[in-house]
Formats: C-alpha cells, structure tokens, sequence
C-alpha cells in the first residue's frame, strides 16, 4: 500500500510538472504555413480553355508538383508535360538550374483557338510549349512592370479615373497627364468619406486614394456605399512587429452592443449631367446595405440586399439608378440569423432571372424570382445544404453548385 501511495504522488507530481511546461515549438510545427509543404494542396482550381470541355490545373504533394490537362467530355486526364524534362528543357535554354518538384512557371496562358499551345513565365522570360509535341521554345523577355499606382478606379471602356481626395470624389480622364480633374462631391469628412477606408490616415494633404466606387456598365455612372462612422467609437491596438519599436494604433470599430454601429448610405452619380442622387434606404436601425448587382446594358437598374442589425430579415430591393427609387423584390426572415456565408443572390439576363439561396425549409436551397420578385419555381430539392453556385450556363440554363449532405 505505501509504494502504491509513493506512486501515486509521484505519478501526479509529475503530471502538474509537465503541465506547467508549455511546448511552443510543438504547436509552431501545426501552423498553416508549416504544415502545407508536408500535406500539399488541398483543392484543385479549374483553369478553363476558351469555350472547350478541357481545363488545366496545378497540385502540389510532398512528392512535387505536376500540372495536368483535363479533357471532361473524353474523361480523360494526363500531365501537360513531364517535370524532369521542362526542368532540362528549361536549363538548356537559359543555363540555370531548375527544381523539376517544383517548377516555379507561372502566369500559362492558352493560344487563341488553340488547346494545345500556351504560353508561360518563368522569372522574366516568357516560353512557348505545344502539349501535343512538347517542344518548347524561348518567346522573348518581358521587362518587370513597374508598380501601377493604387489610387485609379478606370471606367468600363477605359477613358475615365475616378479617385478620392480629401475624403471627396474626383474624375479625370485616364490617358491625359494634363487632364483638368473634376470634383464631384464636396461634403466628404474623415470617418463620413467617399474613400476606400475612412479610417486610413487624414488625405488633408491632396493625397489621390482609393475611392469606394462602382462603374455602371456604360460608363457614364457610379455608385458608392458611403459610411457614416463618425459617432462609431475608436478602437485601440498595438502593432508589436513595428519598427524600431511598437506603435498605437486607431481606428473606428463598433462593439457587440454598442450604442452607435456605422451607417451605410448608397450615392449614385451621373458623370456626364453631375447630377446626385442620394437613395433613401431607410428601414430598420443600423441597417446595412450590399449592391449585389448593376445592370449592364441600360446601366438603369442596382439591384442590394439590405438586413437589419441582428440579422433576422432582409430585403432584396430594386433600384433605380435615374430617379433613386427604391421596390422591395421579396423579403426574407430567418431564425436565429441568416446564414451569411451563402445568402446571396446571382442576377441573370438583365435582371429578368434571380437565383436566391434560402433556409426557408431548414434546408440551404435555391430558388428562382423573376424581375417582379415573383418566386418561378424552387431550383433544388431534397435533404441536403446547398453551398455556392460555382457557375452558371446561361445558354443552357444549367447550374453548377455546392451540396453538403447529398
């Protein structure tokens, strides 16, 4: 009994011991970025050629990485090409080793009416290769581009730049340094800003930012969704890895609770005419907004989806983009909370066809509304969750999606 008593104790001192001791190094071997080269890639992303049933796609493993060349209609798949052979054929022609496990080509682009020949780089040369002889052939070299600046959002047809200042929009014209710049708004403030974030630094200085703006189609509108932040409270965090030493940091951040939440409004702007149109949205408190969709032919139309604050009902609204009037399609409202990551909508033939993914059953489906908002029919059935609509053949009005439980 007494040995067993000794064991005991000494057993269970030994455990809180080693309990006390936290193994860091063990939990650094699971992060992500450590753990990928061990178990490769974990998904396969379908580049496709042209109109054809072929795509190609790269997968990396422990034992390398292979590119490979998918014919779906014929079922059939093989390597574009064998790695040790690029690698050789690759030295030959630049007279630098090569990794044959991984291959560091990228940016393979497909020849017009070809689904054989591509191109690709490697570093600053670009090469051809023929999949069905697999010769391949130094093209040329390709100077490195200079960094394009971050500020210009460039119309549909390319000739205009919209951009902010002093938390305000500017237009100009894109290919002409010497272009006048046209202010189309004035009432833009920090934390109630026409730019990309408002909680970036004051642009007091001039400084041309990132806007928060969409083009229409035509290129003669665009609309933004304006936050008004400046009751939203500031919230405070450390940047430790800042240098020499860590530095305070600030920004506007509403807590669970919290009285004042950011307040999103939705401008549209006529660029030819200058005329605004501020879209009245209200309905619920601390509503937000999300444009789903703009017309692309008329350029007259937006189509967003609007929630309330505890995410329990939505509206899917129709606007129009020339007098800001607003039609409420259908409405939706869920217990507890809406599903975000797949409440969403996909808007075809001008707005004619929407497919909306719903828990109205208790069941992820999807459900077609015409431009009306009358419901058509219910597109999927039974007892399993859709998740994303992959893609969509409008021609063949086939639907490709996620099923979870199918």
């Amino acid at each position: 009994m007494k040995h067993q008593f000794f064991f005991f104790i000494f057993f269970t001192c030994s455990l809180i011991s080693g309990a006390q001791k936290a193994d860091f190094w063990a939990a650094e071997k699971f992060r992500d970025d450590n753990l990928t080269p061990k178990y490769g890639d974990l998904s396969v992303n379908a580049n496709w050629i042209e109109e054809s049933d072929i795509f190609w796609y790269s997968f990396k493993t422990p034992a390398g990485k292979n590119f490979y060349y998918v014919n779906a209609a014929a079922k059939s798949k093989q390597t574009m090409f064998d790695s040790k052979y690029m690698a050789a054929e690759l030295r030959k022609l630049t007279h630098h080793p090569f990794n044959d496990l991984d291959l560091q080509i990228k940016e393979i682009k497909f020849e017009k009416k070809s689904t054989t020949k591509f191109t690709f780089m490697v570093d600053t040369l670009r090469f051809n290769f023929d999949i069905s002889t697999q010769r391949l052939a130094l093209k040329d070299t390709v100077p490195k581009n200079k960094k394009k600046p971050a500020w210009p959002t460039y119309s549909p047809d390319s000739t205009l730049i919209v951009y902010a200042k002093n938390h305000n929009l500017f237009l100009m014209k894109a290919k002409d340094k010497d272009s006048v710049e046209i202010q189309l708004t004035t009432d833009g403030e920090r934390y109630y800003s026409f730019a990309g974030s408002s909680n970036s630094e004051d642009t007091a200085k001039n400084k041309k930012v990132k806007a928060n703006v969409d083009w229409f189609r035509n290129s003669k509108k665009v609309y933004v969704e304006r936050q008004d932040e400046r009751k939203v409270k500031d919230l405070f965090v450390i940047d430790v890895l800042a240098q020499p030493r860590p530095k305070l940091e600030t920004y506007r951040y509403s807590m669970p609770g919290e009285q004042f939440v950011p307040q999103t409004e939705l401008v549209i702007i006529d660029i030819v005419t200058k005329n605004r149109i501020n879209v009245d949205l209200k309905k619920w408190k601390d509503q937000t907004i999300s444009v789903a969709w703009s017309s692309q032919k008329a350029a007259d139309k937006l189509i967003l989806i609007r929630k309330d604050r505890p995410l329990k009902n939505l509206d899917v609204c129709l606007i129009n983009a020339e007098t800001g009037s607003l039609t409420v399609l259908f409405s939706e409202e869920t217990w507890p909370y809406f599903n975000n990551e797949y409440t969403r909508l996909s808007v075809l033939n001008e707005g004619n066809d929407i497919i909306w993914w719903s828990e109205r059953t208790g069941w992820g489906q999807l459900y077609l509304y015409d431009s009306k908002g009358n419901l058509k029919n219910q597109i999927t059935k039974g007892y399993f969750v859709t998740g994303r609509v992959e893609r969509i053949d409008t021609l063949g009005r086939i639907l490709y999606f996620e099923a979870f439980g199918k």
